[in-house]
């Protein structure tokens, strides 16, 4: 369980760690759009540490412990934007 959720208002309020590495990730031009739905970023796993490495040191003080493991076990990371430009994530 995502041991810093964030607690700030803004685009991330309430989100996991995971929703800020996939909005930076596919910030980066990464990740594919969903067949089923075009407003969400499709980021295809099995991450592992080298791919996510270089991300690792510009997101250190961002993402717990417990999230990069989450995403390092993740089959894909769906990420999406809603109207007032709030950011979300869902893991499968």
């Amino acid at each position: 369980m995502c041991q810093t959720r964030e607690k700030h208002p803004g685009k991330f309020e309430g989100e996991t760690c995971i929703t800020r590495f996939a909005y930076y990730y596919v910030g980066l031009g990464d990740g594919l759009e969903d067949e089923n739905d075009s407003r969400c970023i499709v980021l295809k796993g099995p991450f592992s540490y080298s791919e996510i490495g270089k991300y690792q040191n510009d997101m250190r003080d961002y993402i717990c412990p417990d999230c990069w493991r989450d995403i390092l076990n993740a089959k894909a990371i769906h990420q999406w934007e809603d109207s007032q430009g709030f950011e979300y994530s869902e893991v499968d």
